[in-house]
C-alpha cells in the first residue's frame, strides 16, 4: 500500500512555514533507497497571494481563448454583479502561476530550506496534481463548472512533493 505524509497548508507563511515544516517532517521520511515512494506532501494555499503582496506584482494574465471556450459571460459584466464575480473566479482558474511560484521560491529561499532539511522537490508530482484547482487541458465543460463552483478555492493553490536526498 502506498503511504504518504501530507503537511497540509501549515507550509504557508501564515502558519508554520515551509522552513519549519521541512525541518520538522523531513526527518520522518525514509530515503529513496529505503522506500522510493516515500514522499512529503505540502499544500500551499497562500504562497501566490503572499508573493503578490510582498513583491507588489500583478496577477499573471488569464487565457482569454480558454475563458471563451468554457464560459458565456455577459460582455457588460458591470451591469450584472453576479456575472462579474463568476467571471473573476473563472479567470483565476485560467492563469499560469508558474512564474509567480518561481518568485515565491526565490523570495522565501525555498531551495535553501530544502537543502538544510535534506529533501528535494520532485520535478513532477506523482501523488497529486501540482495545481489541482486550475483548468486542465481536455477538461469538460461540466468539470469546469464543478471546479468553478468549488467553495474556498482560488486557482493558485499548489501541492509540492518532496523526497529525502
Amino acid at each position: 500500500m502506498l503511504k504518504f505524509t501530507q503537511i497540509s497548508n501549515i507550509t504557508d507563511n501564515y502558519h508554520l512555514g515551509h522552513k519549519a515544516s521541512l525541518e520538522t517532517f523531513a526527518p520522518l521520511l525514509k530515503t529513496p533507497s529505503q522506500n522510493h515512494h516515500a514522499t512529503l506532501l505540502g499544500f500551499f494555499t497562500n504562497a501566490i497571494s503572499d508573493t503578490y503582496k510582498e513583491l507588489k506584482i500583478p496577477p499573471p494574465p488569464h487565457d482569454k481563448k480558454l475563458l471563451a471556450q468554457y464560459t458565456n459571460f455577459n460582455l457588460e459584466p458591470w451591469l450584472y454583479p453576479a456575472d462579474r464575480e463568476k467571471r473573476m473566479r473563472a479567470e483565476n482558474l485560467m492563469r499560469d502561476y508558474g512564474a509567480v511560484w518561481a518568485k515565491y521560491e526565490k523570495r522565501w529561499k525555498l531551495r535553501d530550506a530544502e537543502r538544510r532539511a535534506g529533501v528535494r522537490m520532485k520535478r513532477e508530482n506523482t501523488l497529486v496534481d501540482a495545481w489541482p484547482f486550475r483548468v486542465r487541458p481536455g477538461m469538460t465543460r461540466k468539470e469546469f463548472e464543478i471546479l468553478l463552483a468549488s467553495e474556498g478555492t482560488v486557482g493558485h493553490e499548489k501541492y509540492v512533493e518532496w523526497q529525502r536526498t
